[in-house]
């Protein structure tokens, strides 16, 4: 399927992991990743996938199921959507002095 829905989903997943990071109060990114759990890990990724836009899975079904002479175009502006969240997010938090929209994308 397309590739827009994995990178949706992952925008999610890692967005969550970092506010679980903010919210937790970690100093240290490591001792973070010792803690998380193979069923943190299995929650962040269902809770998710319950955000992933029934519109990005339409998209993706179309561009499989559509014919090359009429073919839809996919316009998935859900991850850069994501993105821009997660930017704002971490300017509320007063975290962002370095992070900046390719920061976000990576």
């Amino acid at each position: 399927m397309d590739q827009g829905i994995i990178r949706n989903l992952k925008t999610i997943y890692s967005r969550n992991l970092l506010l679980k990071l903010v919210e937790e109060g970690y100093d240290d990114l490591r001792s973070f990743w010792k803690n998380l759990t193979i069923f943190d890990a299995i929650y962040y990724v269902d809770a998710a996938w319950k955000l992933v836009k029934r519109s990005t899975v339409k998209k993706s079904w179309r561009a499989i199921l559509s014919d090359k002479e009429n073919e839809i175009p996919t316009n998935d502006d859900d991850s850069a959507h994501l993105q821009r969240k997660i930017l704002e997010d971490l300017r509320k938090l007063d975290c962002s002095e370095n992070v900046d929209e390719e920061a976000v994308e990576q």
